[in-house]
Order: structure tokens, then C-alpha cells, then sequence
């Protein structure tokens, strides 16, 4: 039986709450061996998980997907609103018709917006708030239009309401999750904006799930749900300890490697390692966990940049969360490189027309790498494929690579 992990937390919208129990996650795995089960009368069992082996200068690692789940911990107020609302900055309502008959609304919709919508200025901006005819009314490429000219005009208030479905599929909406007529109604509000699939009316289908908590909370953290992937190297007699010493223990932590990798060979019925243990402390303290208010700044959250450029930290800056250029980061512990990659390398993805920042992660072997996508308390820090990851960033299109290597001794 695995242990069980609970914590009890106070919670903004549920008050005092317990935490999801989770079970402590095997690291080493022993040799399957023959089981037994009473199966009568039991339902159908679920299909294997696809376990994929890869090897190369990593050695052998055997990987299969995990989902994880924001916590109720980690949910707030603002994603259960179940009014919809579109906010146009500085615009006059004037303004705002002219826009949107620019990038395809028809007139007859344009009328509905302005007798049927609620306008309203806002500090914020102005708003107009949005009835379900309209919201259901509206059309794939309407939808895909407007959450360019949000992405464009107004990132902030896009960034608050669009959210890319990781993986470009519905496959997280099991039915033992999400309602298949919900699923259907997220289907049809749902389009494909640069190869990312994406969603903007989480307070439709709020207002559509209707008084059931409990339902909208598992909607919730189904749509903010993650891939992740559980990592574990294969070890034999025959294993080349030094060659995967030499892979993993980049940041002068040769022995350690060495000695964990030795400690599996030498165990009889053990034959794979959790790469977990073969990480630097810090990752190994965040990984498939989520940022909490103790890791925040007065201006900032951990976000894929502070996963990266804290990997072979002991213990995080504080000064990371501070508003200063990626430069300043990098200069001084990071060389830029244009060789093959290394297990621990920074890899950050810059926009093309002005060098901007977009994304960073750490790439580990293959084609897995380690991140937390975005500073959103609902992502946690994680390994996964470098496509699944990117699937979230689809929509910013073209961007350039640039590739960081930690200097010996930082």
C-alpha cells in the first residue's frame, strides 16, 4: 500500500480544505513479477500505459504520461466566474464595432453585440458583458479572430481568458471527469489558432454546469490539467556507470551520480532508477509540484525562466522574480552554445521580430525536457515531451532558439 501524503490547507473560495491524499510515487522499480487479482464481476480494465523506451548518451530511460491536476489549493475565485465578459482597454464602444467588423464580424452580429451586450467603463477598461445567444452564436473563425485581436491589443486581459488545451486534443475529458453534452458544448467553443487548441469562455460553460461546485471544480482542473511523464533509467550488470555518469552529472556532481547508479546495479531484483534522484536539489524539490505563496515575489511568480535558470541551484534567489532583462541572468553563470545539447542546457525561445523572451526549459535527454509552463499557480513544475510543451505556445508562431550552458563552478 503506498503512503499517503495529506496536507490541510485554508482556501480562498473553500475555506478550510484538505488536500488531495496523493500517493508517494515509487522511484526505484524491482522486476515485474507474476500478480494475481479476483476479476469477477469487476468492470473492464483500463488499457496498458504506453511505456516508450529511448536510449542513446543517456543511456536506456523508459518514460509513460501522467496527468496531474491542480489541487483544490491551487484554484481561485476569478476561475469560476460565470459571467462572460470581453474588455477592450481604451477603445469607445465606437471603436470597438469598427474593430470587430474589421476582422469579420457581420453586421447582424455587430447590432446583437451592441443592443444585446452591457457596455460598461471600467477602470479596467471598457467592458461589455455577453449573453449565452451570442457566445453560442459566434463562429470558429470569429472566435479564432477575436483571440487574435485580444492576443495582439490586449495581451494581458487574452492571457486571463484563453487557455490552450495542452496536447491539441479533448483526450483529459474522460467521462468520468466532464459530462459528455459539456465536452460537446467545450468542442464547439473551441478553435485551432497557429497549430495550438485553444478556449476562451470558461464562464459560458460555468454558467452552463449550473449550481453543481463540485462538477465545475472537476471541470476546472480537467481544462488547467498536465502532461507530465514519469522517467526511469534502466540499469543492468552490463551498464556503463561512467559513460551515464558522465551524461547526468553535469554541474560537478560526478560521485553522486556515479554512487546512486552503482547502489541499483549492486541490488538484486532493482532494475530501474526514477530519474528524480539523478536531478539537481532544486528541481528534485519542485518537480510535479506546484508553486505556492512562499515562492512568490512582490512582483512576480516562478515561471518557466525561474524553473531554468534555478536547475542546478541548491536553493533559489528571490532576486530571479525580480523585473530585470534576461541578460542579466545569463551573462555571468551561462555561456551561450551552438553545440549538440547537454543534459542541463537552458534553452530559451525568442521571438523573431524583436528578440523577446517567449519560453525557456531545461532540456534533460531526447526529446524531454524540464519546465513549468507559464506562472500560473495551476501549472506545476514538471518533465515532458518537448512537443506536448510546445503545443501550449503554437499560437505565438515562429520563434528563434538560443541555447545556455551553465559555466563550471556556478
Amino acid at each position: 500500500m503506498p503512503t499517503l501524503l495529506c496536507r490541510l490547507y485554508r482556501h480562498p473560495r473553500f475555506g478550510r480544505v484538505l488536500a488531495p491524499c496523493l500517493p508517494a510515487l515509487a522511484l526505484f522499480s524491482a522486476k515485474a513479477g507474476p500478480t494475481t487479482s479476483n476479476t469477477a464481476g469487476a468492470p473492464p480494465a483500463p488499457p496498458p500505459v504506453n511505456v516508450v523506451r529511448t536510449v542513446g548518451p543517456w543511456g536506456t530511460l523508459e518514460y509513460y504520461p501522467v496527468r496531474l491536476e491542480p489541487p483544490t489549493t491551487q484554484l481561485w475565485n476569478a476561475l469560476f466566474d460565470d459571467v462572460s465578459v470581453w474588455n477592450f482597454g481604451f477603445l469607445t464602444e465606437t471603436g470597438v464595432i469598427a474593430e470587430l467588423k474589421g476582422i469579420g464580424f457581420s453586421p447582424e452580429l455587430l447590432t446583437r453585440l451592441r443592443t444585446e451586450g452591457v457596455w460598461e467603463r471600467a477602470k479596467a477598461g471598457l467592458k461589455v458583458t455577453l449573453p449565452d445567444a451570442i457566445i453560442a452564436d459566434l463562429s470558429t473563425d470569429n472566435r479564432r479572430a477575436l483571440a487574435e485581436w485580444f492576443h495582439k491589443n490586449n495581451f494581458d486581459f487574452y492571457n486571463k481568458i484563453t487557455v490552450n488545451i495542452e496536447g491539441g486534443d479533448f483526450s483529459a475529458f474522460t467521462p468520468d471527469k466532464v459530462d459528455p453534452e459539456i465536452l460537446e458544448l467545450v468542442k464547439s467553443l473551441s478553435f485551432v489558432r497557429n497549430g495550438a487548441l485553444s478556449f476562451m469562455d470558461l464562464p459560458h460553460v460555468m454558467r452552463r454546469i449550473g449550481d453543481d461546485e463540485e462538477e465545475k471544480e472537476t471541470f476546472v482542473r480537467t481544462i488547467f490539467s498536465t502532461r507530465s511523464l514519469i522517467v526511469r533509467l534502466v540499469i543492468d550488470e552490463t551498464t556503463d556507470r561512467a559513460a551515464l555518469a558522465n551524461y547526468w552529472a553535469q554541474g560537478g556532481r560526478t560521485s553522486r551520480v556515479e554512487s546512486m547508479i552503482k547502489g541499483v546495479q549492486n541490488t538484486v531484483g532493482v532494475d530501474k532508477l526514477d530519474i528524480v534522484h539523478l536531478l539537481p536539489p532544486l528541481p528534485r524539490r519542485y518537480l510535479y509540484a506546484f508553486s505556492n505563496l512562499s515562492d512568490t515575489g512582490i512582483n512576480n511568480t516562478p515561471d518557466c525562466f525561474w524553473a531554468s535558470v534555478h536547475f542546478f541551484k541548491r536553493n533559489p534567489s528571490p532576486r530571479v522574480l525580480d523585473l530585470l532583462s534576461l541578460d542579466h541572468y545569463l551573462t555571468t553563470d551561462f555561456t551561450e552554445v551552438t553545440d549538440e545539447l547537454h543534459f542541463g542546457d537552458l534553452v530559451c525561445l525568442m521571438r523573431p521580430k524583436d528578440d523577446s523572451f517567449l519560453h525557456s526549459y531545461v532540456h534533460i535527454a531526447d526529446e524531454i525536457v524540464f519546465t513549468k509552463n507559464g506562472a500560473s499557480y495551476v501549472h506545476p513544475f514538471i518533465l515532458t515531451l518537448k512537443s506536448d510543451m510546445m503545443s501550449r505556445y503554437l499560437q505565438e508562431g515562429d520563434y528563434n532558439v538560443r541555447v545556455f550552458r551553465r559555466n563550471p563552478g556556478n
